[in-house]
């Protein structure tokens, strides 16, 4: 398991029998996620009982996901560079690549009170570990917050009060219906990179995080606290892949569980798949607090509606109007909208937080 922008290598060690003029070993590495090939070469020479040891990296800058490594192909040449032998040594070696994360430090993101157990105090008074005052014992309060030492100070019971602790409860849904790659970008990566910012954001504080991966079926991570959920979060973002299917559940269909009623929903989506749109309109008119992170194809194509053929600049006007329209009728049901520039989405929280001017 790595995170994205951490390389490792693969060692090989040879040991020649007999001489080879010339020994090319092809290692493959494959993306899983999109069954992209990416292959590395190296040819060497090896004399009689030689032993040598290659090493053959592995970088991530490709992106998140799940990688199949360790397949070598070797291929023996003769002096005369004619091929003399071939095989296949296939260790099948898998590698999970967690989305990168941006460090949201200082962020404000959005806080909705809970009564569970957090880091966070509530403006209510009850159970809880940070200290409210001192008042008169009454009827009901607890004898354990008996403050004893100022009881016997001033002949009367007074008991601690203290302020209910809070939490928040955050589903992140990833609309991965369809895949959209260009110039400035990839889709599921940068929703997989800003995903993951908020999981941690958010397990850092003792909130509980859950995760939708929305590619027509519904199968989430429950909403949950703590170190081991974020590991389960980055593991399920790594497997982000297009959906090939043709059908998708509806909003209606996800469990209560999966959504607490008064939980913060993070969306993160192009508006591509009119199946995705319908989804988030219905948990917008259903009353959730949307936050709708909207990725825009446009920006990742770098289409220049200026520049072109006139059919080119027409088309582009057009579909960024329907687009336009379908974000209007979100905001109308009370979505709240952000816009990442240049798909920098933990500039856009931060910029959201604080009430910047990136958003509408």
């Amino acid at each position: 398991e790595l995170i994205e922008g951490s390389d490792t290598e693969l060692t090989v060690h040879l040991n020649a029998r007999k001489k080879i003029p010339l020994l090319t070993i092809t290692h493959e590495l494959k993306l899983l996620n999109t069954n992209e090939t990416y292959r590395e070469k190296i040819q060497v020479s090896l004399k009689p009982g030689e032993k040598r040891t290659l090493k053959f990296p592995i970088t991530t800058g490709t992106g998140p996901g799940r990688y199949r490594a360790g397949r070598f192909d070797l291929t023996g040449l003769d002096s005369s560079g004619m091929a003399y032998a071939q095989t296949t040594v296939d260790k099948n070696v898998e590698i999970t690549v967690f989305p990168a994360i941006n460090a949201l430090q200082n962020v404000n993101l959005i806080n909705r009170p809970r009564l569970y157990h957090g880091y966070y105090t509530s403006s209510f008074r009850g159970e809880g570990l940070e200290f409210s005052e001192i008042k008169e014992y009454r009827h009901g309060d607890s004898l354990k917050h008996i403050n004893w030492r100022k009881s016997l100070k001033w002949g009367s019971l007074l008991v601690n009060d203290r302020y209910l602790d809070r939490n928040i409860d955050v589903v992140i849904i990833v609309d991965s219906l369809t895949q959209i790659s260009g110039p400035g970008g990839n889709y599921l990566h940068i929703a997989a990179r800003g995903a993951a910012s908020l999981a941690h954001h958010y397990t850092e504080r003792n909130d509980r995080v859950g995760l939708i991966d929305y590619d027509g079926t519904i199968d989430p991570i429950l909403p949950q606290a703590g170190p081991a959920q974020l590991k389960k979060i980055l593991a399920r973002l790594a497997r982000l892949r297009e959906s090939p299917l043709y059908v998708a559940k509806k909003a209606a269909t996800i469990p209560g569980k999966v959504l607490p009623p008064q939980g913060i929903v993070y969306g993160f989506t192009s508006l591509s798949d009119e199946r995705a749109y319908q989804m988030f309109v219905d948990l917008a008119a259903r009353g959730f607090y949307l936050v709708l992170i909207y990725i825009s194809p446009l920006d990742l194509a770098m289409i220049d509606e200026q520049r072109g053929d006139e059919d080119s600049r027409l088309t582009a006007e057009i579909w960024e109007l329907r687009q336009e329209a379908k974000l209007a009728g979100l905001k109308k049901l009370g979505a709240r909208l952000i816009r990442p520039q240049e798909g920098k989405v933990g500039h856009a929280l931060a910029d959201f937080s604080t009430g910047g001017g990136v958003f509408r």
